[in-house]
């Protein structure tokens, strides 16, 4: 089958394409399932709505779409390979990602509503990019991607749940970013050959699972993070039954934390403020070893510190002389009489400073 745009529409049925020359795709539309294949050329769009179907496949030799014209789906279920060329595709609505191979130079693939990744992503070579306008979810899956890797959820949150994540520079883009979930049964891991790099608009949190194994690692060579560029803070917390969660960095030298809009604080490990490890093995993490904090952890604010509170001077009146402290009212004449009432009464004794109230501490988001 050669020639002009392929259009096809299965009423009660699959659809199933396949040939050895590229295939253009007009629109095919199926109420069960697409598979299209090239196994000699590649498969591009004509700029529509090529593929509607509750499910699809789409395999090529030199390509699936492109960067500059992806082919545009309405799927809710989409699996995709190349050995070259691109893949370029943007899926109109929610889409779970299966099976994902690729060995060309750079694929693209998007949604408009929610994306959550089930398959194995294995990009054998070239780099990946998968992005949805509101939420994203890799789950109980592998993603090996030998070049750059860069997950963004849009404006919804990004979960990693018992996942393996891996590329050579990963960047990670989201509203909350949760790496592992308290329910993750599994170990969650994203990690960086060179430079993991992560913008969160609110939370980053990195949590222990429900089990001994459900440990969440968030790892570079070199660690960037980017916390609360609307509002937030970075949360670590170890799991049940002895999970653990770390923040770490291959080099002894470099993880960086930067938090627009505090001017201090900002980062909990178990739920305690400025803690760098829990004195196990959940925290921050250089070279294998606990971080120290302004020599391999570097936090750094975008806002001015917090003044500290004033200093009260001491406070006299005549011979009566009240300290700050707290100390109780001395008087030189050692009592004070009230014309009015008669009967001596001695000073109360001061009480010092007050408890401050504690700093509100942000929920943790859930992922949906």
């Amino acid at each position: 089958m050669t020639g002009g745009p392929v259009n096809a529409t299965a009423t009660g049925g699959v659809i199933d394409l396949s040939q050895s020359p590229s295939i253009v795709l007009g629109q095919l539309s199926s109420p069960s399932f697409v598979t299209v294949v090239s196994t000699g050329g590649s498969i591009s769009g004509n700029g529509g709505t090529s593929v509607i179907s509750p499910s699809a496949t789409l395999s090529a030799a030199t390509g699936v779409g492109s960067i500059a014209v992806p082919i545009v789906t309405q799927v809710a279920g989409l699996a995709v390979s190349s050995s070259g060329g691109e893949i370029g595709l943007i899926n109109s609505g929610d889409l779970t990602l299966g099976d994902v191979t690729f060995g060309g130079a750079n694929a693209q693939i998007g949604a408009s509503g929610t994306l959550v990744a089930t398959g194995t992503v294995s990009v054998s070579a070239g780099n990946l990019t998968l992005a949805a306008n509101n939420g994203m979810v890799m789950s109980n899956n592998t993603v090996t991607v030998s070049g750059d890797l860069a997950l963004n959820s849009g404006a919804g949150d990004m979960g990693f749940d018992g996942a393996s994540v891996f590329g050579n520079n990963v960047t990670l883009n989201g509203n909350n970013i949760l790496v592992g979930f308290t329910t993750s049964t599994a170990p969650t891991t994203v990690s960086a050959g060179t430079l993991l790099t992560a913008t969160s608009a609110g939370n980053l949190n990195v949590l222990g699972g429900a089990n001994s194994g459900a440990n969440a690692l968030l790892e570079g060579y070199n660690v960037d993070l980017t916390v609360g560029t609307t509002a937030g803070y970075l949360n670590i917390d170890s799991g049940l039954n002895g999970a653990t969660a770390q923040i770490s960095s291959v080099s002894p030298t470099t993880i960086n934390v930067y938090f627009p809009n505090l001017g201090s604080g900002g980062y909990f490990v178990n739920g305690i403020e400025g803690s760098i490890t829990d004195g196990g093995s959940t925290g921050f993490f250089a070279g294998g070893a606990p971080a120290v904090l302004a020599q391999n952890l570097i936090v750094t604010y975008g806002l001015a510190p917090p003044l500290p509170p004033p200093t009260e001077p001491p406070v006299t009146d005549g011979g009566d002389t009240t300290t700050a402290s707290g100390d109780q009212v001395t008087d030189n004449l050692n009592t004070i009489t009230d014309i009015n009432s008669g009967p001596e009464t001695q000073g109360d004794a001061g009480t010092g400073g007050g408890t401050p109230d504690e700093k509100e501490k942000k929920g943790l988001p859930t992922c949906k």
